[in-house]
């Protein structure tokens, strides 16, 4: 759970920095700032609700993705979508990042970059919570540690995000920069549906068990 928790909370920073350093677009940098705040609510959920022993150590095996949170989540995330909307409503085309191989009006300087190289931070970082989750539930082989309601949410937002950069990076010059992005959102899609699968599977296997006992 720390596991998963970390990769995010690092992967939301670096892409908040990365995106502000190369001038993304600004529906990613208001996603990228939303999801920064979002992990400061986990991280402190995580804290207050999760179980200590007598010392305050939270304990090993405690759930922070519970889908007790599924009715809050579902209310949250399209009043944010709606935002991210209005925003790129009012963007410009002249909005897409200006950094290209081939204009020299803006060469690509270190803090280029160093935002290309946080932007790929945060992707690895997306990808292996991902990870570190599906393993997670394999050796549990339990979905209620997982909330599938959030996992859908972010199937439908990496797969619009992923959308959003290819309609306006048409040329490989406009495309290339937003490469880490793109693996970021694009690149975990079908390892949240692999955990989808996961929550369904296991989700039956279970009720065919407790089936079986009562009998």
């Amino acid at each position: 759970l720390y596991a998963f928790l970390i990769n995010w909370i690092i992967g939301d920073l670096t892409n908040l920095l990365g995106a502000v350093i190369i001038g993304a677009l600004p529906t990613q940098i208001f996603s990228a700032l939303y999801y920064c705040l979002a992990d400061v609510l986990l991280f402190v959920q995580f804290r207050l609700y999760s179980p200590k022993d007598k010392q305050g150590t939270v304990l090993e095996g405690t759930n922070l993705l519970a889908d007790t949170t599924q009715d809050t989540s579902l209310a949250i995330h399209p009043l944010a979508m709606l935002l991210t909307l209005a925003l790129a409503l009012g963007t410009r085309a002249s909005s897409v990042p200006s950094v290209t191989l081939s204009d020299d009006e803006t060469p690509l300087t270190w803090q280029f970059w160093v935002g290309w190289m946080l932007g790929w931070v945060s992707g690895v970082n997306y990808v292996a919570s991902r990870i570190n989750q599906i393993l997670k539930n394999v050796r549990e082989k339990s979905p209620e540690t997982l909330s599938i309601s959030m996992f859908i949410i972010a199937i439908c937002g990496n797969t619009t995000y992923a959308l959003s950069i290819a309609l306006t990076a048409t040329t490989w010059d406009l495309i290339w920069p937003q490469i880490p992005w793109i693996v970021g959102s694009a690149g975990v899609l079908g390892l949240d549906v692999a955990i989808g699968y996961q929550y369904f599977h296991y989700s039956k296997i279970n009720r065919e068990l407790k089936a079986e006992l009562r009998e």
